[in-house]
């Protein structure tokens, strides 16, 4: 009777055991799937920024909205405007020191 008792908590260790490594198997692959998809985002965020810096501007709107990153463009662009913007006003400013 002892050695049954014993036999079967051992299926029963066991069974927990396999659960768990199923149940991190699966959380492995949820994994490796949301770094796939990150890595993807990352990569069309990096080729948005190209498309906008080289003038590609409709190939730039059209890859942010496939990707559903199209916040990101008006980011940069803004961004882009804000730097601008600084370059113009420091000229000025160097212009006039000068005048």
């Amino acid at each position: 009777m002892k050695a049954e008792e014993n036999i079967q908590e051992e299926i029963d260790a066991a069974k927990v055991c396999k659960r768990r490594v199923d149940h991190l198997k699966e959380n492995d692959n949820q994994v490796s799937m949301m770094a796939a998809q990150w890595r993807k985002k990352r990569l069309d965020r990096m080729l948005v920024d190209h498309f906008l810096r080289s003038g590609y501007y409709n190939t730039a709107i059209k890859l942010a909205r496939h990707s559903g990153i199209e916040v990101l463009i008006w980011l940069l662009f803004s961004s882009g405007l804000t730097k601008i913007a600084e370059f113009l006003k420091n000229c000025i400013t160097v212009m006039s020191f000068f005048c």
